[in-house]
């Protein structure tokens, strides 16, 4: 849900990827966030998008402190 209203209710499609790959030794990490609105009025999903912040930063603290 988004806002507390079911995403499909504002959103004809909506697809979140993420893509991990290794280079150098290292870790990178991608998110990309896809979606339609059912028309014009339909608000942006910025609390879809706070939330994917917010849980990518948590994701990034536990592989730091895995070394």
């Amino acid at each position: 849900s988004l806002g507390g209203r079911p995403a499909e209710a504002d959103y004809k499609s909506f697809k979140l990827t993420d893509e991990v790959s290794k280079e150098r030794g290292r870790m990178h990490g991608a998110l990309t966030m896809e979606y339609e609105k059912m028309n014009d009025n339909t608000p942006e999903p910025h609390t879809m998008m706070q939330l994917t912040d917010e849980v990518s930063k948590d994701v990034e603290a536990h592989l730091i402190s895995q070394g």
